[in-house]
């Protein structure tokens, strides 16, 4: 027990290694990076000026996982394995 009293709240959060773990290819993890360099734009426009990212991002709108003004942190990560299994 700490005296003073410490001003914070912590937790203890304790991390288990999934079983088999999605593992993206190179080219996949390099889409996913540039996107995220850009976090503050919209991920409609980050996608346009590429044809394989444009067909990957109209995908995932057509199955309700993402809105023309969604931000890269609120993808949903089945979104993110598409791209790796779909489209790289």
């Amino acid at each position: 027990m700490f005296f003073p009293v410490p001003g914070v709240d912590s937790i203890l959060l304790v991390l288990q290694r999934k079983i088999s773990p999605q593992i993206f290819p190179d080219a996949t993890r390099s889409a996913i990076r540039k996107i995220f360099t850009q976090r503050r734009k919209q991920l409609g426009a980050l996608c346009k000026d590429n044809a394989l990212m444009s067909e990957w991002f109209l995908e995932c709108k057509k199955r309700g996982w993402v809105t023309d003004t969604i931000r890269a942190e609120a993808v949903q990560l089945q979104a993110w394995y598409l791209l790796a299994e779909d489209y790289f």
